[in-house]
């Protein structure tokens, strides 16, 4: 399967199994064999899909005359990844990305559904520099959270907390491709001797900017060695904020709900020098599964694992 292929493939999974995102990503991304630019393609498609989901479902909507949710979910999935490439990636040529499709249709759809997934496209690529959003004199809210692809109750409750221009800006945001930070595990690595390590082969790395074990990374490429001997875990600042928030004391015990896949729990344990007690809980057995992953891969002792699911209390 090539890049497109197997974008379909693995988003198929995440809609119709219920799958994460990014447990289903790798191990697609390692039996399909793909690396280099395509795998950087596939994770780009799988992510964008699903980022812009509310937009690709309102062009869709717009292009072929009928609800998305009235048209097939396997045409559906292959006609938001067509128009993700034609709207919103501007590397790749319109014709490749109708034709990746209408292959992918002939494959996996079911008959004659390649002729509705060529037309629909080749209206998109038609009208693709004058696409038909809400009008936004008529309902900003709705403008706002189509064409951002954020729901409309956040969006509502955005404006109403901090005014339409600063939630444009945040809708914005929340739709740009994030920098690759590492987290350094201080319990096993020194942030600048690291760099210092990145930086051996040219300019790769650079200090974060909000917290001491953060690093940038200047490409998306992570070092497999980096990671293998535990020194780092990809973690962004935001996510890094929260361990922060927390400031847990050596000794201290904590709790740590939906832990999967294991960032924050292991970034509180690095924080508390790996000395106390944090309950990892997930009610999922694989998200669960990576969180003892990255706490063995980390080197960290302190951690506890609970399959439960935290909203479900019972008295005693």
């Amino acid at each position: 399967m090539d890049a497109r292929e197997t974008a379909y493939k693995i988003i198929a999974d995440i809609e119709e199994r219920g799958r994460y995102a990014q447990l289903a990503l790798g191990p697609a991304l390692d039996d399909a064999g793909i690396e280099g630019r395509d795998r950087a393609l596939t994770t780009e498609l799988v992510y964008g899909v699903i980022r812009r989901q509310l937009a690709l479902d309102w062009l869709i909507g717009r292009f072929s005359n009928r609800p998305a949710k009235k048209v097939d979910s396997p045409i559906r999935m292959i006609l938001r990844l067509g128009i993700y490439q034609i709207v919103y990636l501007d590397k790749i040529p319109d014709h490749a990305a109708v034709d990746s499709a209408v292959r992918i249709a002939k494959k996996r759809a079911r008959p004659g559904a390649e002729k509705f997934v060529n037309a629909v496209l080749r209206n998109t690529v038609r009208q693709k520099d004058k696409l038909p959003w809400p009008d936004r004199s008529e309902d900003e809210a709705r403008y706002l959270s189509v064409f951002h692809s954020h729901p409309r109750w956040l969006v509502d409750l955005w404006i109403e907390a901090y005014g339409t221009e600063e939630t444009e800006s945040m809708l914005a945001a929340g739709n740009r491709r994030p920098v690759v930070t590492l987290r350094v595990n201080r319990l096993q690595a020194d942030r600048e001797a690291l760099l210092e390590q990145l930086n051996q082969d040219g300019p790769l790395a650079e200090p974060g900017v909000l917290f001491p074990e953060a690093i940038r990374l200047k490409g998306e490429k992570v070092p497999e060695s980096v990671m293998r001997e535990g020194l780092a875990y990809v973690q962004d600042e935001a996510s890094m904020a929260v361990g922060h928030a927390v400031a847990p004391r050596p000794g201290d015990h904590v709790i740590d709900v939906c832990a999967g896949p294991g960032g924050k729990t292991t970034h509180l344990a690095e924080l508390m020098e790996d000395r106390g007690r944090i309950w990892a809980v997930d009610k999922s057995s694989s998200r669960l599964g990576l969180v003892r992953e990255n706490v063995r891969r980390l080197r960290i002792e302190a951690v506890e694992f609970i399959e439960a699911d935290f909203t479900q209390t019972q008295s005693h």
